[in-house]
């Protein structure tokens, strides 16, 4: 996706997962709008495409950036198993099925497996039935953020639940003088610049300890020269 943003709907109806939902639907981030037979032809087309019930249960959000449809394209029926719909004008980039055996479907499926694998053996969805496993293997994103990023800041609206994989976080949180204002900030903080500087200190220690034994081999050897002469 280039531009603009796009919303997922799952019809369990059709996807025969029933039963991996709670009772109460995840309200749609769309407003629904009440036709009336009165309003302007604009707000009628409008209202209509907003009442986006029928597509299903309103599952996640993408943004510019992200990618979808690569799971479809990974299974042997090759069918859809959710419906997006653009919430705004939309870019696309869209690669055919024949791109993409040829460029990335060796990627796509390593990374599947390692979601798969993460759903599977982590013990947050050990209880969860093997249909809602499955949902989540189709919505988990892995995304990489370099030292130092601001992953959540208090304040701001949750959109989505984190799992470090790997390396880790610092939570770190402040108010002002007069209590009021709060503000706070989870930025991730990786262990392996902390290992290479170990690993160069080790490094560096090695090399001066290697220096001194030499320095110490040279003077003796000089000593030993000077008393073998002078005993000649």
């Amino acid at each position: 996706m280039l531009r603009g943003s796009a919303l997922v709907y799952i019809d369990t109806s059709l996807s025969g997962e029933e039963d991996v939902y709670v009772a109460t639907p995840a309200p749609s981030p769309t407003r629904e709008l009440s036709i009336n037979p009165q309003a302007s032809p604009d707000l009628r087309k409008r209202s209509r495409a907003q009442d986006r019930s029928k597509y299903g249960r309103y599952i996640m959000r993408y943004d510019m950036g992200h990618s979808f449809g690569e799971a479809a394209l990974l299974s042997e029926d090759k069918a859809r198993n959710a419906t997006v719909v653009a919430d705004e004008p939309c870019d696309f980039l869209v690669i055919d099925q024949h791109l993409f055996d040829r460029g990335l479907k060796e990627i796509q499926e390593r990374e599947y497996s390692e979601i798969c694998n993460f759903v599977e053996t982590h013990v947050f969805f050990r209880h969860m039935s093997p249909k809602f496993k499955h949902l989540l293997e189709l919505s988990l994103r892995k995304e990489f953020y370099p030292f130092d990023s601001i992953l959540i800041r208090q304040g701001e609206p949750a959109s989505a639940l984190y799992f470090i994989l790997s390396s880790s976080g610092s939570s770190c949180s402040s108010s002002s003088s007069s209590g009021s204002s709060r503000s706070s900030t989870i930025s991730s903080s990786s262990s392996s610049i902390e290992d290479k500087v170990v690993v160069v200190v080790v490094v560096v220690v090695v090399v001066v300890v290697v220096v001194v034994v030499v320095v110490v081999v040279v003077v003796v050897l000089v000593v030993v020269v000077e008393i073998v002469s002078k005993v000649v």
